[in-house]
């Protein structure tokens, strides 16, 4: 059986953004647009390892930053 390239509820193109303070981004999203947190996973030290937020239809998967995976640019 094939596995499916974009899994049921997304979108072909997700927007994935690494940030210092995923949870204060949150925040904002659910305030500024009435996002829906669709999961987060924490990490040991209680920063975001992985969350989704629902705006509208789409979804925006989000992290807090780490050594490997640094903050993403704010010009994107």
């Amino acid at each position: 059986m094939p596995v499916k390239a974009v899994p049921e509820g997304y979108h072909t193109v997700t927007p994935t953004l690494i940030v210092d303070g995923a949870a204060s981004l949150i925040e904002f999203l659910t305030k500024a647009f009435g996002a829906q947190e669709r999961m987060q996973i924490p990490m040991p030290d209680g920063k975001v390892a992985h969350a989704e937020c629902q705006v509208g239809d789409s979804l925006i998967m989000l992290s807090d930053a780490t050594p490997q995976f640094p903050a993403t640019s704010s010009t994107f």
